[in-house]
């Protein structure tokens, strides 16, 4: 909790308010503002702390990498569990593979994993525009659907996701932001003794980096 309020992360710059995104200025727990003045690595701290590479574009790298593992998992579970899904994958796999007989399963799994793929891009771009993304989706927030037309889906993709961001709060799932789900990594990370006492280390570093080489405003 400390580290994710006091330092700055990738979308630090960006809150989300029921389902809707817009611009802030965010401070830490002490009142200093986050911005790149006051911090050196602005919109990359708590990533440097979770991961420690001194180059910041990997520590984001590594960041949007887990958070898209962790989508694209939970992505699968309920794409192999919903009947549309199923149903369409059986004819398609059907289709394609029905004259081998063994195939069926195998472009099955294919079709399934390649609907999950593409709901977990548009869950990242969600998360790293700064928005929110149910933790498991359900039929009102699932978009990769094989009933939507493909055309009717390039056209109005902002419409169709600004209407499921809708169907999502009124739904009432639990939804997790880019910043909550780094805060969890972040712990989940704190029960290793060592990796606890490495991110504790590059606390001190940023703290100590923002001291002497930023934070010009809050000096003054």
């Amino acid at each position: 909790e400390y580290i994710t309020e006091m330092c700055s992360c990738y979308t630090s710059d960006k809150q989300c308010d029921n389902g809707e995104v817009s611009d802030t200025i965010s401070g830490t727990l002490s009142g200093i503002t986050l911005n790149s003045e006051n911090n050196v690595f602005y919109r990359a701290e708590a990533e440097y702390i979770l991961w420690g590479n001194e180059d910041m574009k990997k520590n984001l790298l590594n960041t949007q990498a887990l958070m898209f593992g962790t989508r694209f998992a939970l992505n699968n579970i309920y794409a192999f569990t919903d009947s549309e899904i199923r149903i369409m994958t059986d004819t398609a796999a059907a289709a394609i593979a029905g004259w081998t007989g063994f195939g069926v399963p195998v472009v099955k799994t294919v079709l399934t994993m390649a609907l999950a793929l593409a709901e977990s891009v548009t869950d990242m771009k969600e998360l790293l525009s700064g928005g929110a993304v149910p933790v498991y989706k359900s039929d009102t927030s699932w978009r990769m659907k094989p009933s939507a037309d493909l055309n009717s889906f390039m056209n109005n993709a902002d419409k169709l996701s600004s209407d499921k961001k809708t169907e999502t709060v009124k739904s009432g799932s639990v939804t997790l932001t880019y910043k909550e789900y780094l805060k969890i990594f972040i712990m989940l990370s704190f029960l290793s003794e060592n990796n606890k006492n490495a991110m504790l280390t590059r606390t001190a570093i940023i703290i100590d980096t923002n001291i002497t080489k930023g934070m010009k405003n809050a000096l003054v």
